[in-house]
């Protein structure tokens, strides 16, 4: 299963996850980011050390209200497609279990993606 957004994710216990209270939790990656051209404010948590050549995901955890970016070592997929649907400004857009994207077009779903 692979990291990608909306995937649901366990936090892997490691003295890193640990020292943050996190291991064994569960969120939803709300994104990616490479270290090397991101610019992550002095707010935002990195868990770990990180690898500037690798991607990092930020992970929401509902049970704390808060996002943490993570290696993707520390972070086991639990569901790696479950459905979603969003809407951003006029754009209504929804994927499936299979992992197709769709687009809400004049009241009708339309493939944008699929796997």
């Amino acid at each position: 299963m692979s990291l990608d957004f909306g995937a649901r994710v366990k936090i892997i216990s490691s003295e890193a996850t640990t020292s943050f209270s996190l291991s064994g939790l569960e969120g939803e990656i709300q994104g990616y980011s490479n270290p090397n051209c991101s610019h992550l404010s002095s707010e935002d948590i990195v868990v770990g050390e990180i690898d500037p050549n690798s991607s990092i995901y930020a992970v929401y955890f509902p049970s704390l209200d808060k996002a943490y970016w993570f290696s993707p070592q520390f972070l086991e997929v639990i569901d790696a497609t479950p459905p979603l649907e969003m809407k951003f400004g006029n754009r209504h857009i929804r994927r499936d279990q299979s992992g197709t994207w769709f687009e809400k077009k004049d009241g009708e779903w339309v493939i944008i993606d699929e796997p």
